[in-house]
């Protein structure tokens, strides 16, 4: 009786140990779930703005352009090289760094400048970044590769710092170091991904040349992706005015027919009405 009092006292404790460490995992898992709840709506409250997505674009597409090319410039450089030539990998790897900072200093002193740039200056830029990336390649110089390196990530350099600027400058809200977070953690997941695909022997297996071909077409690929995402808004701007003008000619008759009062609200005051809640305010000088 003593034996089986002591094993049912045990087992007794074990239970009360197993439903305690049920309860802490429940617990954790709920923890868990809150934070991926709160994640979700900060990234829903960060990218609410369209002026922090479309910079947010321009963000993570120079980034990816800025690691996809560190990776494989020496690489490059190395391809290029002749029997006998001299390298200075070193020497431009350092003017560089210093140029690349140079030119971020010279862009924040003169922010009310920055401040006014608008998407087509990033794409014309993009449009220089990826000729630095493609003229190496199809003339083949050592020399002209080290000067397109350096002008590339001048370039780059300005993108990043011209859009991490206009994403501070449209944020409303104090999640600006998280909007950079999750850009940069997107640029380099990308960047992982296309370098698995394109160097990898088991997929793609390509050369430092026909990487800096992809990598060309892709910065293409951004600025046409830019290119028909500017036409679609200003065709949905067009559809809009037109509707509201529309509307507003029909109830300008009817106010007419029927003798009632018609306010002073003109047609191009109410079209600008309506627009102003679709477009952001970058785009003004554009309605007008």
């Amino acid at each position: 009786a003593v034996v089986s009092t002591q094993s049912t006292g045990q087992d007794i404790r074990m239970n009360c140990h197993l439903n305690e460490q049920d309860q802490e995992d429940l617990t954790l898992l709920k923890r868990c779930r809150i934070q991926v709840r709160r994640f979700i709506r900060d990234i829903t409250a960060s990218y609410k703005s369209v002026q922090t997505r479309r910079w947010s674009y321009w963000a993570i597409t120079c980034s990816l352009l800025y690691f996809m090319v560190g990776n494989s410039s020496q690489s490059l450089w190395k391809d290029l090289e002749r029997e006998g030539e001299k390298r200075y990998n070193g020497y431009v790897i350092g003017t560089t760094a210093l140029l690349s900072s140079l030119t971020s200093f010279v862009l924040t002193r003169y922010s009310r400048h920055v401040e006014q740039t608008r998407g087509w200056v990033l794409a014309l830029l993009t449009c220089f970044m990826t000729l630095t990336i493609l003229l190496p390649t199809l003339l083949q110089n050592l020399i002209l590769a080290y000067a397109c390196d350096a002008l590339f990530n001048m370039i780059v350099t300005s993108c990043i710092t011209i859009s991490l600027f206009k994403i501070a400058h449209s944020m409303r809200t104090n999640f600006y170091g998280f909007v950079v977070g999750v850009n940069a953690c997107v640029a380099g997941t990308l960047d992982l991904l296309v370098t698995l695909i394109v160097i990898d022997e088991r997929v793609l297996g390509f050369n430092p040349r026909q990487q800096y071909l992809v990598y060309s077409g892709f910065g293409l690929a951004s600025i046409v992706a830019y290119g028909l995402y500017r036409l679609w808004v200003v065709w949905k701007r067009g559809s809009l005015r037109s509707e509201t003008f529309t509307r507003r000619r029909f109830d300008v008759s009817v106010a007419e027919d029927s003798g009632g009062p018609i306010d002073d609200l003109t047609d191009e005051t109410v079209g600008d009405v309506v627009i102003s809640n679709y477009v952001d305010d970058s785009d003004e000088e554009m309605i007008n």
